[in-house]
């Protein structure tokens, strides 16, 4: 009964819906319960948690893909070469940086980190135009999401308290050059938007193409540390977990679907446990810094795997990902492969 009911169109649509949500809601919430210095209870630090360590973790589920196998043995150096050095270089600078220089490497860290989620939200926009069957992204539709999150990164390192990160900033004028990049990004993506015929304009695409345009927006509206930042934080990992799960679940049915499932939420729990200790030793013995080094480049090898994963310009990739959201990647005549998430994650 449960699969007469829950037809393609449906299946989609639950998708869209929830996409939506899980982007908004984390926005809407800590921006408006996140104006201390520390979570507001126990459901917002879970949260915080869950989009930050957990969805790193998720990563792990494709060593159990056959094709994403295939792919990193094609691909060795950017899915093992790569990823192991960044891990190796980020624990001997953990390990033997002063504080200061550390400060420094993660302003850097968190401009590749929330440009990584604006990313995130170029690929959400262009799934979210294949399934709604409506045109793929223009290239001017594009660049406006990306220079919207180009803005917040500029807000952010003009602002380095907002990251917890005890630095003056270069010049005070950056989180300004920050704000009217920010504006002129809105403004030219939502002009981008228009001049597209209305019946190439969905709700859900339309919502979904915004939202990704304002995902900077909190940087620039609030000065506490978690409602600037917590919400896109907790938006890009539950965007994250929830096309993660969909691959996890997708092709497969009865016991090996919960087989799937449970070897899934272990991997969550453990990577979770793990990284959760290892991001908070940054203020212990050498040893202990290392440990919090190699936990940021976990999450930098994080980025570099997504990115080649979810791009769907790789026939590989392409022909993995087609076959676990088929109803979401299905050709029609007006899509195209620029509707590839380049890099989900």
């Amino acid at each position: 009964m449960w699969r007469r009911l829950m037809t393609p169109t449906r299946l989609v649509a639950a998708w869209q819906r929830t996409t939506i949500v899980v982007t908004v809601v984390p926005l809407v919430v800590l921006g408006i319960i996140g104006h201390g210095q520390h979570p507001a209870n126990t459901v917002v630090a879970a949260c915080l948690v869950i989009g930050g360590s957990t969805h790193v973790a998720a990563t792990g589920w494709f060593v159990f893909e056959t094709d994403v196998r295939s792919v990193a043995r094609r691909r060795w150096c950017r899915f093992f070469l790569l990823p192991a050095a960044v891990v190796a270089a980020a624990a001997w600078f953990g390990a033997t940086a002063s504080p200061h220089r550390i400060a420094i490497f993660l302003c850097g860290f968190f401009a590749w980190q929330f440009f990584h989620f604006q990313k995130q939200n170029v690929g959400v926009a262009a799934l979210m135009a294949s399934s709604s069957k409506v045109a793929s992204l223009t290239t001017r539709e594009r660049r406006c999401l990306v220079a919207s999150g180009i803005a917040g990164i500029t807000g952010l390192l003009g602002r380095p308290s907002l990251l917890h990160i005890p630095l003056r900033p270069a010049t005070p004028a950056l989180f300004f050059v920050g704000e009217v990049l920010f504006v002129v990004a809105l403004v030219m993506g939502v002009a981008a938007l228009m001049r597209r015929y209305r019946d190439q304009r969905s709700l859900v695409f339309v919502v979904t193409y915004v939202s990704g345009l304002l995902f900077n927006a909190p940087i620039f509206l609030f000065r506490a540390p978690y409602a600037a930042v917590g919400g896109m934080t907790v938006a890009h990992g539950f965007q994250y977990l929830f096309i993660v799960s969909t691959v996890v679940g997708a092709s497969v049915h009865g016991r090996r679907r919960w087989e799937r499932a449970t070897l899934f939420s272990n991997i969550l729990i453990v990577g979770t446990g793990c990284l959760a200790v290892a991001i908070h030793l940054h203020d212990g013995d050498g040893f202990e810094r290392a440990i919090y080094g190699v936990a940021l480049g976990v999450t930098m090898a994080h980025f570099l795997i997504d990115a080649a994963i979810w791009r769907l310009r790789d026939p590989q990739s392409r022909k993995f990902l087609t076959r676990r959201l088929p109803h979401l990647l299905g050709d029609s005549p007006t899509t195209s492969i620029n509707t590839s998430p380049a890099d989900i994650g």
